[in-house]
Parts: structure tokens; C-alpha cells; sequence
């Protein structure tokens, strides 16, 4: 485990240190109850462009939302709840709630023991969007369940934390020891929450979470151990956490993009859930890939933009990749955030020589309909009877979230 966390960049060191190590060891008991299989082939081939570039959008007629952060950390995540903006922090028990004219509307979610209670604040989050319900992964490890009301209706308890046993060693038929001289993706207790991607989706009470692998021998930080990782490497998981063992699955893998040379500073992914499968962007590939629950990419749709070269340098060392990513990302860009809600799907593309960043608009057809420059900070979050809201910058002097809000 300590090797482990060697592996990863400071910034994830912030996220992993102290409470949130347990975050690498539950997700490595839940999947150490999956199981799943890959075939020789790529799920990346032959797979079917969707959609045109029809422009008919290079501007956004925005206006300003401004709401109280006094009484937050100023850090977490957002949220759109039907006609509500809900703010959960990060470092602070609860989620607030604001109406789409700024006004704060009140809190929910507790710190205690009690029904309706948590201990820990939440560390990733997200709305069912089937359901409604709250889901949350506190940093104490636990995940809870609340409906769309904040009642609580359940929480994943100690059960998950058996790896913490002394006596828990062996991994399947290998053990620790054995597993560090023969890395397998096929086993899952290698895996861990990807800090990088940030998102966590839910969809038909199923909770699907983004994973990474960076064990000390199989990894994509280090060249000479990166054989493998990026063709075999998995980076989803889901699963039902009332019903895990009947529920799992670890699905997915990186594009081909990904296997021509090693790139780990542009290994950043983002994803949406639907009914029948994800739509999942890729730093380093212009292209956002449609793919099922069970891997296979059943098409792809997405264009390019010019302000990104494409031309990505390899890494050859975790300690080259530490020193170089920010500059690196900087100079040459890369595909950012996706989210689809509405009639639309929006991504945002941070542009090379810090030019600035491009929102990418499609229509439900997987045309490109617009591209609009915005700020850097600019991160659609929701819409409501037409009108789609985007986080756009915190004010510190006044204390102040700032939104943008804007038509299409």
C-alpha cells in the first residue's frame, strides 16, 4: 500500500494521506469480489463515427447568478436537483441548497450518529437519475443512500473494510508477495478510485465510479512498467452497493491513442451515465466513445479542436511526470469535462499555450452545433425549462460562488 501511494503525483498525495488511504482499501475489497473477463481484440475497433460538424454557434448570451459561500469551506462539489443548485462540501458535513436566483434555500444532511446523519463529509457524490436519490462516499469510507427528500435510506457499513484484516493476504490464488512480481489486471484488489477523473454517476440505483490501477510494478507513471496498462487496464466499476456481490462488474479500458506511446499526463477521462451504457471523453483523443456496461464501445461521435496539438510528449518516469505535468498540459492541451444534460452535451477543451478553454456543444444527434470560448473555470452543471447553468468562478473577495446561466 505504501508503494503504492508512492506512485501518485502530490496532488493526489493531498486526497490519499491520512482518512482517505481507506478510500484505496474499500474500493479494493469491492473489487476484490468482481470478476470479469477480455477478449484479445480491442473493443476500440471498428468503431462507428456518429454525427457532423454543423456550426450554428460561436457565442452564449450569459447571464451572472451570484451565491452566498459564507458558512461553506469553499470547496466541493455542485449539483442541479430539478429547479435547485446544490452545493456538497468537501470538508464540511451537509449539502446546501440554493434557488436558480441565488437565494439560499437550506441544508440537509447532518454530522452524527443519528437516521438522517453522517459522520465524515463527503469526499464524491452525485444524484440517481433515475430515482433521484443522493449518493454520497463519505471519507470515512461509507456510502449512503438518501432519497430524493434526504431521508436516509442506507449506508454500506463495516463490511467493507475486511481488508484492513491482519490476516487478509491472499488475493484470489495469489498472494501480496506474488502479486508485486507479476502484476494481473485481471485482479482486482489492484484497483483504486481515480482521483484525476473526479466524478462519480448513478443511474437505475447502480453506482458507477472511475478506477485506476498504480501498483507499484504495473502503472503508467513508469515506462519500463507500463507494458500492459494501457491496453489492459480497466477504469470503471459498478455496482449496486445494497447487492455488491450480485451486482459487479469492472468494465472498460483507454483507447488506442493511449497505446502507441506513454502518456501519463494526459490520462485524465470523463464520463456520463445513461440507461444502457456511459459516454466517456479522453484527454488525449479528440473523440468521446459510447461504450455498454460490459466494455464493449459501441460507437463514438466528437470533433477536434485546433488549439489542441495532439502531438503528446511520453513520460518515461513518475518523477519526470511530476515535474512536467501542469507544463506540459499547458502547452499542449487536452480534452476536459463532459456532461450531457437537456437537449445537449457539452465538453470542455482546454487549449494549448494556455489560449483559453472551448465549449464543445452536440445535439442529441452527436452534432457539433457550437463552439464557444469561456473561462477557465467553466463547468456546465445542469439546466432547467431551458435554461443550462454552469459553474464559472469562486470570488473570494466577496465570498461569493459565481454561476453563468444561458440559452441555446
Amino acid at each position: 500500500s505504501k508503494k503504492t501511494i508512492q506512485m501518485v503525483s502530490n496532488s493526489h498525495r493531498c486526497l490519499i494521506l491520512g482518512n482517505k488511504v481507506l478510500i484505496v482499501i474499500v474500493l479494493s475489497t469491492l473489487l476484490g469480489l468482481l470478476s470479469a473477463c477480455t477478449g484479445s481484440d480491442s473493443p476500440y475497433d471498428s468503431v462507428e463515427h456518429f454525427g457532423k460538424e454543423n456550426m450554428v454557434r460561436t457565442s452564449l448570451v450569459f447571464d451572472t447568478l451570484r451565491l452566498d459561500a459564507q458558512y461553506t469551506s469553499l470547496s466541493g462539489q455542485w449539483h442541479m436537483k430539478d429547479s435547485l443548485l446544490c452545493f456538497v462540501d468537501e470538508y464540511a458535513v451537509g449539502i446546501k441548497e440554493y434557488d436558480l436566483s441565488g437565494h439560499f434555500m437550506g441544508e440537509h444532511i447532518r454530522q452524527g450518529k443519528g437516521p438522517e446523519e453522517v459522520l465524515a463529509a463527503s469526499f464524491i457524490s452525485t444524484f440517481d437519475k433515475s430515482t433521484g436519490d443522493f449518493i454520497m462516499q463519505d471519507s470515512n469510507c461509507f456510502i449512503h443512500r438518501f432519497s430524493k427528500d434526504y431521508k436516509k435510506l442506507f449506508s454500506l457499513n463495516q463490511a467493507w473494510f475486511t481488508a484492513l484484516s491482519p490476516n487478509y493476504g491472499d488475493v484470489g490464488n495469489k498472494g501480496w508477495s506474488d502479486l508485486y512480481s507479476h502484476p494481473d489486471p485481471e485482479v482486482p484488489e489492484m484497483y483504486e478510485y481515480n482521483f484525476e477523473c473526479n466524478r462519480m454517476q448513478a443511474i437505475d440505483s447502480a453506482v458507477i465510479i472511475p478506477t485506476i490501477t498504480e501498483h507499484v510494478s504495473y502503472n503508467g507513471y513508469e515506462k519500463r512498467q507500463s507494458k500492459g496498462f494501457w491496453t489492459d487496464s480497466y477504469i470503471f466499476i459498478r455496482f449496486r452497493p445494497e447487492v455488491v456481490e450480485s451486482s459487479k462488474v469492472i468494465f472498460g479500458h483507454y483507447p488506442p491513442v493511449y497505446h502507441k506511446r506513454n502518456i501519463p499526463v494526459f490520462s485524465k477521462y470523463d464520463f456520463y451515465a445513461e440507461k444502457d451504457g456511459l459516454a466517456v471523453t479522453f484527454a488525449a483523443d479528440p473523440r468521446i466513445f459510447l461504450m455498454d456496461y460490459d466494455g464493449n464501445v459501441t460507437g463514438s461521435f466528437g470533433f477536434s479542436e485546433k488549439g489542441i496539438s495532439g502531438k503528446y510528449p511520453e513520460t518515461t518516469s513518475f518523477e519526470e511526470y511530476e515535474s512536467k505535468c501542469k507544463k506540459m498540459r499547458k502547452e499542449h492541451g487536452y480534452y476536459d469535462r463532459l456532461v450531457k444534460c437537456g437537449d445537449y452535451i457539452f465538453r470542455t477543451c482546454r487549449l494549448d499555450k494556455a489560449a483559453g478553454t472551448i465549449l464543445q456543444i452536440y445535439d442529441g444527434n452527436y452534432n457539433l452545433v457550437g463552439r464557444v470560448p469561456v473561462s477557465d473555470g467553466f463547468e456546465v452543471i445542469g439546466e432547467y425549462d431551458g435554461t443550462y447553468y454552469a459553474y464559472d468562478s469562486l470570488d473570494l473577495d466577496s465570498e461569493q460562488f459565481v454561476f453563468l446561466s444561458f440559452k441555446i
